[in-house]
């Protein structure tokens, strides 16, 4: 046991300020140089006091510098001022500190640091440290090594430089190595300019056991290397976190397990507002984060507000989770008005969820007036997102996403890359942003498993890619959706398979997909292989309702063999109805079958109020102004194809083979109703099976007609057709 002035201390009151050493009643003048020690083994080492058992110790105005060389085997419970403090009810006091340490040390330390170990209540204000410290191993490490059974740790005013390279640590860290205080206040703190990498050290602090609160501090040009968990702030929280008005920039995080700009991993409550993570530079292995790695728990809560990630490069060397604010969150999670802007994030192996804001998410998550800005993705992992990369129940409100690219393997969105329950977004929007995947990949969510809710979202702009399988303007995927009061403008979509302007694939035949009032422009949609394709919906296999929407100014075009082409829906294989729709100035070009104004491929059809005009369609067979082809039913034969109001103007018809007005095809046994619905100036081009309104009936189907028409300038093959009414060419009556 050594020290440098005093062994052990059992007054009540020690105060050493200044030049002068009050120890109970007697003063004694102190000058302090270097420290040199060549000893073989340090229980308590102190450079003022080894161990104190007093009840109130104050160290006020000392200039300290150490040069320390250890060729000791083992050192613990050691400190630069004070080796340990073992009354829990003493009262600790520093006061406008500086330090100045150089450290080769040998030794096995444990519990090292300005205080070894410390109980009882502590105040550290104005403390300056600059530090070159060699390590073998050092466990417990920081300005106070450990810091246990305390009622109260208050910080402030603290600058902190360091140059420490650890061959084996546990717990090293820069302010604290084990944090067990009720109550934890660090504000003003400054931790910068470390020149090199500081080897085996953990961040600020290695373990917060209980509350700690964090106000207006930074980390700054600081670059960490160890192989556990790395945190700037803390690496392991298990108490309430609370920060604020703080900000970690310029700094590098390499070779760790879970790792985040502020928090690695946090098991506990969380509170950060107002702070800033910029040009943070993390190479890590697990659940990574430009503020948190790791959210562990469902009982928790984390609230996130005005928080901004930016210029942050992320990359995960094994393909876990990545966030640009939260790596992987467990708990009920609610961030707003949080930016992440120009990060890049990476994995480098096969994993599950990168996401903007949240990587992986697997229970409530809550994106209010989010923005995400210049973001750039590549991922090899399932689940990739905008805001988040794999999610539960989501909900996004007020948020926006400009300038992003993606590109990945499996499952991605603009906003969220795999929904496995209830989705929400409302009042958001998508601008400029580049999607290029293998599998499914959509605008919005790339696979929704469960019921979404999307309204009132502008998606503009955009450039989706599905090298090898399934895309949307808004899901690629989609179980149960009721979509309304949106806007699609500018988007170019690109599937290997079944690709729509809003959902790729409806694939529950149980549920239920809604589109009421949702409206496209200039979109140009192709399926690479030929596979269903919709303006609306590739193939709907769930019951579809459609109402009030209108799409305009669109190309779709396929290759090889399709199920379906349609202006609004490519396939659909159950029930559906489009109410008081309007396609108009659409393309649709194939060279194979099933093209339709409003369907390609249908099976239960109700269309009212329904107008497709100024259009062209061109396909090989089974070509209708509405619907391409009906097929035969198998299963609903109580129900019917029924046109009410139904209008095609000026409409383009090119095939080989069934063509028609209406339908190209019909070979379904299910009544046929048409009221009030009109034929106006429509070209029809085909060689076989072609009649103005429907080309071919395969059935002897029953068709009720009522007050429809066909009327101005009508050809088949270039030879002009009279005007009559539609239930006339149905029963051939000469002249029609």
């Amino acid at each position: 046991m050594s020290a440098a002035l005093f062994c052990i201390i059992n007054s009540s009151n020690v105060e050493i300020s200044k030049t002068v050493i009050k120890l109970g009643d007697q003063n004694t003048s102190l000058q302090i140089t270097s420290i040199t020690t060549t000893a073989t083994k340090y229980l308590q080492f102190g450079g003022l006091i080894s161990m104190s058992n007093s009840s109130r110790i104050v160290i006020a105005e000392i200039s300290y510098q150490s040069n320390l060389s250890c060729q000791t085997q083992f050192i613990n419970n050691s400190g630069w001022l004070l080796g340990s403090s073992i009354s829990s009810s003493s009262q600790i006091l520093l006061q406008s500190i500086c330090i100045s340490i150089t450290l080769l040390s040998q030794a096995n330390m444990s519990q090292f640091g300005v205080i070894g170990i410390c109980n009882g209540n502590i105040s550290l204000t104005s403390l300056n440290i600059q530090k070159t410290c060699n390590f073998v191993m050092l466990i417990n490490y920081g300005v106070f090594g450990y810091v246990n059974n305390s009622q109260l740790l208050k910080v402030s005013n603290i600058n902190i430089q360091i140059q420490i390279s650890i061959i084996q640590s546990n717990n090293a860290s820069v302010l604290v190595g084990v944090l067990d205080s009720q109550n934890c206040s660090i504000s003003n703190l400054q931790f910068y300019n470390s020149s090199s990498n500081n080897t085996g050290i953990s961040g600020l602090i290695s373990i917060s056991i209980q509350d700690i609160y964090i106000q207006s501090s930074s980390i700054n040009n600081v670059n960490l290397q160890q192989s556990g968990d790395i945190g700037l702030f803390i690496s392991k929280a298990l108490g309430y976190i609370c920060i604020t008005l703080s900000k970690v920039s310029n700094c590098y995080i390499y070779q760790g397990g879970y790792a985040g700009g502020f928090l690695a991993f946090v098991d506990s409550d969380i509170n950060i507002s107002s702070s800033i993570s910029n040009n943070i530079v993390i190479e890590s292995k697990y659940n990574l984060g430009g503020i948190l790695g790791k959210i562990a728990n469902l009982i928790h809560n984390t609230y996130l507000a005005d928080i901004n990630s930016s210029d942050n490069k992320i990359t995960s060397q094994t393909g876990y989770t990545i966030g640009g604010i939260i790596g992987t969150q467990e708990s009920v999670c609610v961030v707003i008005n949080s930016y992440s802007v120009g990060n890049t994030l990476i994995t480098n192996n096969s994993g599950s969820g990168v996401g903007g804001i949240v990587g992986f998410s697997t229970i409530n998550t809550t994106i209010i007036a989010g923005q995400v800005i210049n973001l750039f993705v590549c991922s090899v992992n399932f689940g990739n997102g905008g805001f988040i990369g794999y999610s539960s129940i989501t909900i996004i409100i007020n948020s926006k996403i400009y300038n992003i690219s993606i590109n990945s393997t499996n499952q991605t969105g603009g906003f969220v890359g795999n929904q496995t329950s209830n989705a929400t977004i409302w009042k958001c929007s998508l601008e400029n942003i580049s999607l290029n995947t293998n599998k499914q990949v959509a605008g919005i969510i790339g696979c929704s498993q469960s019921y979404t809710n999307i309204s009132n979202v502008i998606l503009n702009n955009c450039s989706i890619t599905s090298q090898n399988y399934i895309a949307g303007g808004f899901i690629a995927t989609s179980n149960f959706s009721n979509i309304q009061q949106c806007k699609l403008n500018n988007i170019i979509i690109v599937s290997y398979l079944q690709c729509g302007g809003v959902i790729g694939i409806t694939q529950d035949l149980t549920a239920q997909s809604i589109i009421d009032n949702v409206i496209i422009q200039n979109l140009n949609i192709q399926s690479l292989t030929g596979s269903s394709v919709g303006g609306f919906i590739g193939i709907s296999i769930s019951t579809t309702q459609i109402f009030m929407s209108e799409i305009q100014n669109v190309l779709i075009t396929s290759a090889n063999d399709s199920t379906g082409l349609g202006g609004f829906v490519g396939f659909s294989q159950h029930n559906i109805s489009i109410n008081n729709c309007i396609g108009q100035n659409i393309t649709i070009l194939s060279n194979s079958q099933a093209i339709g104004g409003f369907i390609g491929n249908s099976n239960v059809t109700t269309l009212i109020n329904c107008t497709i005009q100024n259009s062209k369609f061109k396909s090989e067979i089974y070509v209708g102004g509405l619907i391409g082809k009906i097929q035969q039913n198998l299963i609903n034969s109580d129900q019917q194809i029924y046109f009410d109001m139904a209008q095609v103007k000026n409409i383009d018809i090119s095939s080989n083979n069934y063509s028609g007005s209406f339908i190209g095809y019909y070979n379904s046994n299910l009544n046929l109703i048409i009221k009030n619905s009109n034929i106006n100036t429509v070209n029809i081009q085909s060689s076989i099976s072609t009649k103005l309104v429907i080309g071919n009936i395969q059935n002897n189907v029953t068709y009720i007609v009522q007050n429809s028409k066909s009327e101005g300038n009508n050809y088949i093959n270039n030879i002009k057709l009279d005007t009559c009414s539609v239930i006339s060419v149905l029963t051939n009556i000469s002249g029609c």
